[in-house]
């Protein structure tokens, strides 16, 4: 990113290490110490891309970017999903954020956001966060919802894995793992160490997703 001084002569650019991403807001945060006495701004660089859709998932027909999220006019929408890995011995994996994103430290399921031009399907992420090479074939949708305040239409989905499947952690994204038991999970998710978007979604839906993900259901 650059930051652009409206009443000085110098600009400044913000480098990170490689495969380490910060967000818009991060980096207002991060510099806001030095900034705070000058009139500046944070131009993003190669800023991710997401389309706009409506609350029925119909795209309306442009792009917004990642740093607007907080900010999108009322009926616009993006799209992002979350996938549950649930081992063939009825654990289920969660993952621990890390230090740099939102949330920091922070436990959660593997997702993401719909990139520009993308259809809302999980397996690049679960790819990217995990390792977990599924098709898209393989993995089974528990239900979709949108949420107004966040301005996000959510899909949520299941990845079935062998007991011994090996967990490749994204750099950047996420610090550790676990595969625990569904009570520990569900303890997990209710705790204040869990996401709580993700804490509010999964307890809408607890009845569901206990039948999906509770080894003792089946």
């Amino acid at each position: 990113a650059i930051i652009h001084r409206r009443d000085d002569v110098e600009d400044k650019w913000v480098i990170t290490p490689e495969n380490v991403p910060y967000n818009k807001q991060q980096i207002e945060d991060m510099v806001y110490f030095q900034e705070q006495y000058f009139d500046s701004y944070v131009e993003m660089l190669d800023e991710e891309m997401w389309d706009a859709y409506n609350c029925k998932g119909e795209k309306l027909g442009y792009q917004i970017p990642r740093s607007m999220a907080k900010s999108l006019s009322e009926g616009v929408y993006h799209i992002a999903v979350m996938i549950y890995v649930k081992r063939a011995d009825g654990c289920i994996l969660a993952t621990q954020r890390s230090r740099n994103k939102t949330n920091p430290l922070k436990w959660e399921v593997t997702g993401g956001s719909i990139l520009a031009g993308e259809t809302p399907v999980a397996a690049r992420e679960l790819a990217e966060e995990t390792g977990i090479i599924k098709k898209i074939s393989e993995l089974r949708e528990i239900y979709n919802c949108y949420d107004v305040k966040r301005h996000c239409i959510y899909y949520i989905y299941l990845a079935e894995v062998p007991s011994d499947m090996p967990i490749h952690l994204q750099i950047g994204e996420t610090m550790d793992y676990e595969f625990l038991p569904y009570d520990e999970f569900r303890e997990l998710v209710c705790s204040d160490r869990f996401v709580a978007s993700e804490q509010g979604r999964f307890i809408a839906h607890e009845e569901l997703m206990k039948s999906v993900l509770d080894a003792n259901n089946i």
